[in-house]
């Protein structure tokens, strides 16, 4: 299924590309008044009617779907989660940090994920005990994890609040870095970066593919309370969440103590 699925999300992805380097895309607003491209579109028919003929029968939910109403969603124990544009925001800004993200959700957990960059064409790819690997043009390597010296912190671009600013001062010797949409989850998962932070809202199509990859890589998500995100939830809104990676633990092993919120502690 491996290669299957990186053949879907490239060819996806030149949908995506062609659509941005044509430099004229019409553009509308969702109910939540986030921007719909073209290139959500078309990325979203090509990957949902790919997804169905490699695992037929398997339900497919897509952030450009129609709604799948909670009495239905409920008795999923396996499905497909896709975000066909992620980052639609810095697509549309000509920003080059956009990604699409296929997930597949088994009874609450991530068994597999994969984020591709249209631009680049990279994608990394990960499964459940098996480890994580970076296809780069049908080329494909194990990812080794970086360690580089200091945390390196990142955040989304319009990330600029007051309790961030503490979090952040909790952390030693650390740099902060901005990027854009789930390419943060690869950047943790590579050793480019040691904790994401994300305390404003996202959506489970936002993070299940990286969540796997992460973990896949050695790092951990979880949410304020350290507890491990469940997905197909009935108000599939995240909660505030961090994700670290591998080499976080050493670089701040009090990390716990700093930054998890006890639940008896409300």
């Amino acid at each position: 299924m491996e290669k299957e699925l990186i053949s879907l999300a490239l060819k996806a992805g030149d949908a995506i590309r062609a659509v941005y380097e044509s430099g004229n895309w019409e553009q509308t607003e969702k109910e939540d008044r986030s921007p719909l491209t073209e290139a959500d579109r078309a990325s979203h028919s090509i990957l949902c009617e790919g997804l169905a003929k490699i695992e037929t029968g398997v339900p497919i939910l897509s952030e450009e779907s129609e709604k799948v109403p909670w009495e239905i969603r409920k008795h999923w124990d396996d499905y497909f989660l896709v975000d066909p544009l992620d980052g639609t925001r810095e697509f549309v800004r000509k920003v080059p940090e956009f990604a699409i993200n296929i997930a597949r959700i088994h009874k609450g957990r991530a068994i597999l994920g994969l984020i591709h960059s249209p631009l680049t064409q990279i994608t990394y790819f990960a499964q459940r005990n098996e480890g994580i690997f970076r296809w780069n043009h049908r080329s494909r390597e194990q990812v080794i994890v970086e360690n580089r010296p200091g945390v390196q912190v990142l955040l989304s671009h319009t990330d600029r609040t007051p309790d961030l600013d503490l979090l952040i001062s909790k952390l030693p010797d650390c740099s902060v870095l901005r990027m854009g949409s789930s390419l943060k989850f690869s950047a943790v998962a590579e050793g480019k970066a040691d904790f994401y932070p994300r305390l404003k809202p996202s959506m489970e199509w936002d993070t299940a593919s990286g969540t796997i990859l992460v973990e896949e890589s050695g790092g951990l998500m979880c949410d304020l309370n350290g507890k491990r995100i469940e997905y197909n939830r009935q108000d599939m809104l995240n909660p505030p969440f961090y994700v670290m990676g591998k080499n976080f633990f050493n670089k701040f092993p009090d990390w716990e103590r700093n930054l998890i919120i006890k639940e008896r502690d409300h």
